[in-house]
C-alpha cells in the first residue's frame, strides 16, 4: 500500500462537465413556461433528435486535469530548490520541505509498475495522465501536450517540470495517486523581459548554469502570484508564479 503524506491528501471534487451534461440542463425560462401553461409547452420545447448535428459540429471530450495544481506554503518565505528552466524562461521550483515526500512517490512509483511491458495500440488525447518511462529507465507522473506525426508525442513531467518528445511505446495511460497535488512549482522571471519576443538560448543556458539545483529563499510579497527570491543572500530575483 502507498504511503501518502496526510498533508498532501486532499480530494479533487472538480467534475467537467461534459456535452452531453450540458445539453440536457433545463432552460429556467422553458420552466416556467411549463409550469405556467402546460398547453405552451409544446411550443416552447423542441426535439434534439429530429436535429441533424453535422459531424464538424461535434465537440470533443474535454479531459479533465490529471493532476491537482501545486501547493503554496502559508508562510510569506520559504526555501525551494530549482528543478528546472524551460526553454519559455518558465522556472520551476519545489518546496525544500516536500523534497522527501516527491522522493517517497518516487519510490512507491518504481515499485508498483516494474515490469511494465510494450503497450497496444491506444488513441491518445492532449491533456491526458500518463506514466512516463524515461531515458533514464524511472517511471515518473505526467501529461499528454502534443499528438505529433508518427510515434512522437510530447509529454510533461507533472512533478519536475520537464518537457520531452518521446515515443508512445513509453507512455501508459495511467494516472497515479491523482490526489496527490504536483510537486514543481511554475514561475516567470518579473519585470524582466527577454529581448524580442522570446528567451535566447544563451540566456536560458545563464539561468540554468545560476539557479538549476540551487536552494534558494522565496519571499512571497503579492498575494500568492508574486514571489521574491534571495539566492546567496545578494542576488534578488522576483518570480510570477502563474
Amino acid at each position: 500500500m502507498n504511503k501518502v503524506n496526510p498533508l498532501l491528501e486532499a480530494q479533487d471534487k472538480r467534475k467537467p462537465l461534459s456535452a452531453k451534461s450540458c445539453l440536457q440542463e433545463q432552460d429556467p425560462v422553458e420552466e416556467r413556461a411549463k409550469e405556467s401553461n402546460p398547453e405552451c409547452a409544446k411550443t416552447v420545447t423542441s426535439e434534439p433528435s429530429n436535429i441533424a448535428v453535422p459531424e464538424e459540429a461535434a465537440v470533443e471530450p474535454m479531459v479533465a486535469e490529471p493532476y491537482l495544481p501545486p501547493l503554496l506554503p502559508d508562510e510569506k518565505k520559504f526555501s525551494a530548490k530549482v528543478l528546472h528552466v524551460a526553454e519559455d524562461g518558465t522556472i520551476y521550483v519545489i518546496q525544500e520541505c516536500l523534497e522527501n515526500e516527491l522522493g517517497v512517490l518516487m519510490l512507491d512509483i518504481q515499485d508498483s509498475f516494474k515490469c511494465l511491458g510494450l503497450m497496444a495500440p491506444y488513441s491518445w488525447r492532449k491533456g491526458e495522465g500518463c506514466l512516463i518511462k524515461g531515458s533514464d529507465t524511472l517511471t515518473y507522473r505526467g501529461k499528454v501536450l502534443d499528438i505529433l506525426s508518427g510515434d512522437m508525442i510530447t509529454v510533461k513531467y507533472a512533478d519536475h517540470g520537464y518537457t520531452e518528445k518521446i515515443p508512445k511505446c513509453h507512455l501508459y495511460p495511467f494516472v497515479y495517486n491523482p490526489h496527490i497535488p504536483r510537486f514543481c512549482i511554475p514561475c516567470q522571471l518579473n519585470d524582466i523581459v527577454p529581448v524580442g519576443d522570446h528567451w535566447q538560448q544563451d540566456a536560458i543556458q545563464l539561468l540554468k548554469e545560476l539557479l538549476l539545483k540551487r536552494v534558494v529563499t522565496v519571499h512571497i510579497v503579492v498575494s500568492f502570484y508574486f514571489c521574491l527570491l534571495k539566492l546567496n543572500g545578494e542576488k534578488k530575483i522576483t518570480f510570477f508564479h502563474y
